[in-house]
C-alpha cells in the first residue's frame, strides 16, 4: 500500500472516528488524574491501536446494513460526563450545591471570554464525539450489542449524578426541619454606645497548611504574626453547602448554609429577591 493510499484510509470516517473518539479519552484522563496535558496523544494512540487490532468500525462478520440506524442509549451519559469535565476542569472540584444556586441566582461574572470560548470548544468537542461514537455503534455490531452496558457503566461512574443521588438521599433521609432544630438565633447581650467598626477579610485559598516552614518558608509569616496579637480560632469545620465561596461567606456571618431554592422551591428557578430572608446577619446586628 503506498503513502497516498494510506493517508486516504486514515481520512476514512473509521478512522476519523477513532481518532476523534481516543482524543476525547485522553483528554478526560489528563483533566481526572495526574496525567499532564502533554501526554494526551499516548491515549489517543492505544485506543487507535486497540481499534485496528479489534478492527473496529469494520466487523468480519454481520453486514453493515443489518446493523440498523438506532440512536446509541450511551449518548446522554457521554454528554453528561462531557458535562462533568467542563465543570472540573473549570472550576477544580464540582459543588453541586454551587452550582444550582448560581443556575438561580445568576452567573454574570462566570470568568470572561476565557471561559466562554472553553464553553463552545466543549460544545464543539461533544458534538464530534457524540457523532464518532454514533457512526461506531452504527457500524460496528458488537459495539451496538455492548453500548447498553456501557451506558450504565457511565451513569453510575459519573462522579456529577452521584453528588446528585447523595444529596437527593440526604434530603430524604433527614427530617425537613433539621436546620430549625440546630439554628440559634443570634442577639446582643450587651451593645456599646460607640460600636466600633468591624473589617472582615476572607483570604480564600489560604490555610493554616501554609504555616509549614519546611514546605512553603515564610508564606504564611504575616498571618502568624497577627494571630500573636488576636484571637485565633482553630479545629473549624463545615457543614453543607457551605464549601464555596459565597456559601462561606453567608455561613459565617449568618450561621446558615446557603440552600440552593430551585430543587425543592416552589418557585423553582425564578429571580432570587433575597439571599437569606428572614435571618439576621452579623451585618444586621
Amino acid at each position: 500500500m503506498s503513502i497516498p493510499s494510506k493517508l486516504l484510509e486514515l481520512a476514512r470516517p473509521r478512522w476519523l472516528s477513532l481518532l476523534i473518539i481516543g482524543l476525547c479519552l485522553g483528554y478526560a484522563i489528563t483533566v481526572l488524574t495526574w496525567v499532564p496535558q502533554w501526554m494526551l496523544p499516548l491515549p489517543a494512540l492505544a485506543w487507535m491501536g486497540l481499534g485496528a487490532a479489534f478492527h473496529w468500525g469494520a466487523p468480519r462478520s454481520e453486514p453493515r446494513a443489518a446493523l440498523g440506524r438506532r440512536w446509541p442509549w450511551a449518548l446522554l451519559p457521554i454528554a453528561l460526563w462531557g458535562l462533568y469535565l467542563y465543570l472540573a476542569e473549570s472550576f477544580g472540584i464540582v459543588d453541586l450545591s454551587a452550582v444550582f444556586f448560581h443556575l438561580q441566582a445568576g452567573m454574570a461574572d462566570h470568568g470572561g471570554v476565557s471561559r466562554i470560548g472553553a464553553a463552545f470548544f466543549y460544545t464543539l468537542s461533544m458534538a464530534a464525539l457524540l457523532a464518532s461514537f454514533i457512526w461506531l455503534v452504527r457500524n460496528d455490531h458488537r459495539w451496538r450489542r455492548g453500548e447498553p452496558l456501557l451506558a450504565i457503566v457511565l451513569l453510575v461512574s459519573n462522579p456529577l449524578l452521584y453528588g446528585v443521588g447523595q444529596r437527593g438521599a440526604a434530603i430524604v433521609t433527614k427530617p425537613g426541619a433539621w436546620l430549625e432544630r440546630h439554628y440559634v438565633e443570634p442577639i446582643l447581650l450587651e451593645s456599646p454606645r460607640d460600636p466600633p467598626n468591624l473589617l472582615l477579610l476572607y483570604l480564600e485559598s489560604i490555610e493554616r497548611t501554609y504555616a509549614d516552614r519546611e514546605r512553603f518558608g515564610d508564606a504564611y509569616a504575616d498571618l502568624d504574626a497577627i494571630g500573636e496579637q488576636g484571637l485565633v480560632y482553630e479545629g473549624i469545620r463545615q457543614i453543607d453547602n457551605t464549601g464555596w465561596t459565597m456559601a462561606g461567606m453567608i455561613a459565617s456571618q449568618c450561621g446558615t448554609p446557603l440552600m440552593p431554592a430551585g430543587l425543592l422551591h416552589d418557585r423553582q428557578f425564578s429571580p432570587l429577591e433575597k439571599v437569606v430572608p428572614g435571618v439576621d446577619c452579623l451585618g444586621d446586628l
